[in-house]
């Protein structure tokens, strides 16, 4: 499980990931500065292959969580511009 606030583009976002009792995994996101909230469900059958792209390391998977036409997306961290921060 994991709990932090992170900008996903437009402000500051409470973010929490954790793993249903199914093991899928679940990542929301609620606005600190509004009534916005969004949610990702990824099936335990892919699961495995998307931890292994971000090392294991929930921290690490949440800087990669953006809002792209009022939907949060996860960029692939492979994709990330050499040279450019991640917030």
């Amino acid at each position: 499980m994991y709990v932090g606030q992170h900008d996903l583009g437009n402000g500051a976002y409470n973010i929490e990931i954790l793993f249903t009792v199914k093991d899928d995994l679940v990542i929301s996101a609620q606005s600190i500065d509004g009534p916005e909230s969004f949610i990702i469900e990824i099936e335990k059958s892919k699961v495995n292959g998307l931890l292994t792209e971000f090392d294991g390391d929930l921290s690490f998977l949440a800087q990669f969580l953006r809002l792209q036409d009022k939907r949060m997306v996860l960029i692939n961290p492979k994709f990330q511009a050499a040279g450019q921060a991640v917030i």
